[in-house]
């Protein structure tokens, strides 16, 4: 839930997101008593979770998250809602480009055990094939 808490109070496009979802997830871990070790480790997973270029968690937690957020985007109606709201303010062929670079990322990088990645290959290759069609 914390990865991403912002997006209560802001756009997620808005520039200071991920710094304002790092400052409000630890506000309420320590307002909820967990220390500053366990802050690390979950600092780490909200941090690291995108696996953008070479970031990749350091903790098991970490890559538990990022897993279970690839495989999330994966197996619900992510891409679907995204589709739908970005065909607002931009074409079919910019979409797919993002799209297909974040399918890609979220089976190849974000999924670090190699069973679940397994399970999910079917909704990863169904998806790759819908959104690379998309604007053709």
């Amino acid at each position: 839930m914390l990865h991403d808490i912002a997006d209560a109070v802001m756009d997620r496009s808005n520039e200071n997101h991920e710094e304002k979802t790092l400052e409000i997830a630890i506000k309420f871990l320590k307002e909820s008593g967990f220390n500053d070790s366990e802050i690390t480790v979950i600092e780490d997973a909200i941090k690291s979770h995108s696996c953008y270029g070479n970031e990749r968690p350091q903790t098991i937690e970490g890559r538990v998250m990022a897993t279970a957020d690839g495989i999330a985007h994966l197996q619900s109606d992510f891409y679907e809602f995204a589709l739908k709201e970005k065909r607002k303010a931009e074409s079919l062929q910019e979409i797919s480009k993002w799209a297909v670079e974040k399918i890609n990322r979220d089976f190849n990088e974000k999924i670090f055990f190699k069973d679940l990645q397994k399970e999910v290959e079917s909704d990863y290759r169904r998806l790759l094939t819908q959104f690379e069609n998309l604007g053709k």
